[in-house]
């Protein structure tokens, strides 16, 4: 990531989870900005608890609490991918990638007053100032917290809420810790959403176990199976509820991140409605002697759109903590513009 001057912002050195890295100079480019520690590749194998991605991570997380900036809303970024914007070895080079951008603030952060007219405006103001006024400025307090579930029974003390009233056309899953397994000793690696590669169990419930998420209209399904009475004694579970998914060429068990967005089929949400995430052989009952592990991910709901405008991904109130749902123990901000980078290597990043 780098400034409008072609300054690299992250990776350096420094950049949590970098095990190594290599910069271009005089020697393999021409292009003035990459000569001196302009970032030719890169590796992120690092030990725990660093982060640990590749080019095939679907989310990339480039951290550095040491050395921060100080940024502006006027400030100007991009994504720039090293050997296309230096312009090394291109020729059998091919491809664009896009991603979306999170701005992570350190501590608290300050939040300037909104600059658009209130909904709610007072019907008769004062002219007299208050005898008691505010001694600061409203202040979003960072808290990162995990919604989590258990393989081997029904998940409780992890309710969260939507953070506004309105219409969800989705929820996305992004995992942070923990892993399950249905299949001991048989399968001992555990996976973020479910048991096999492709079997998937993580589901998405309200507080009267009703399933919100997936269904068979949800988008990438490929394959759902169900409970019914032959399987399950629990009564919520014999009607509807889903055993094993797979979403296909979209995402499997392992996958750090997962979207269930179904546009045709919206809920209409409150900020007092409550929700939970459940494994569905633990909540009910099935088979879970062979089960282990609990698996957290940070939720956020997707709002259907008003007028033209692309949804919008909310992060969840967790009912545990009744705080806003973060990540990476920071503020997470959303900027919902896809940014186009460089050339893309078809294969690996080789040279």
């Amino acid at each position: 990531m780098v400034n409008s001057n072609n300054d690299i912002y992250y990776p350096k050195n420094t950049t949590d989870g970098v095990s190594s890295i290599l910069y271009h100079d005089n020697t393999t480019t021409s292009i003035s900005y990459c000569q001196s520690n302009y970032v030719n590749q890169y590796a992120m194998n690092g030990a725990a608890p660093n982060p640990n991605y590749n080019s095939d991570s679907e989310i990339l997380r480039l951290v550095d609490e040491v050395n921060t900036y100080q940024v502006t809303t006027s400030d100007s970024f991009s994504l720039q991918y090293s050997e296309g914007t230096c312009d090394f070895t291109t020729a059998d080079n091919s491809g664009v990638s896009c991603a979306e951008v999170y701005f992570m603030y350190y501590d608290d952060v300050v939040l300037p007053p909104s600059k658009d007219p209130t909904y709610d405006p007072t019907i008769d103001p004062t002219t007299d100032p208050t005898s008691d006024p505010t001694q600061s400025p409203t202040i979003a307090e960072e808290e990162a917290l995990e919604v989590c579930f258990d393989s081997t029974s029904h998940s409780t003390g992890y309710e969260f809420s939507p953070p506004f009233d309105g219409e969800i056309i989705g929820i996305t899953l992004v995992h942070t810790s923990g892993d399950v397994s249905c299949r001991l000793p048989l399968d001992d690696t555990g996976s973020n959403w479910g048991c096999a590669q492709q079997e998937m169990m993580v589901v998405v419930v309200d507080s009267n176990n009703d399933v919100y998420y997936p269904k068979d209209t949800t988008q990438g399904i490929t394959s759902i199976s169900y409970y019914d009475s032959t399987t399950t004694s629990v009564s919520y579970c014999q009607s509807g509820y889903p055993s094993i998914y797979s979403m296909q060429g979209t995402y499997d068990a392992f996958s750090s991140t997962l979207e269930f967005i179904d546009e045709d089929n919206t809920y209409s949400v409150t900020t007092s409605d409550i929700f939970s995430l459940q494994y569905s052989e633990g909540t009910c009952g099935f088979t879970i002697s062979d089960n282990s592990g609990i698996s957290c991910a940070e939720v956020y709901f997707i709002y259907k759109p008003e007028n033209d405008d692309p949804p919008t991904a909310k992060d969840s109130g967790s009912k545990k903590d009744e705080s806003s749902l973060l990540s990476n123990d920071s503020l997470a901000m959303k900027l919902l513009i896809e940014l186009v980078f460089g050339i893309v290597i078809i294969s690996a990043m080789m040279i």
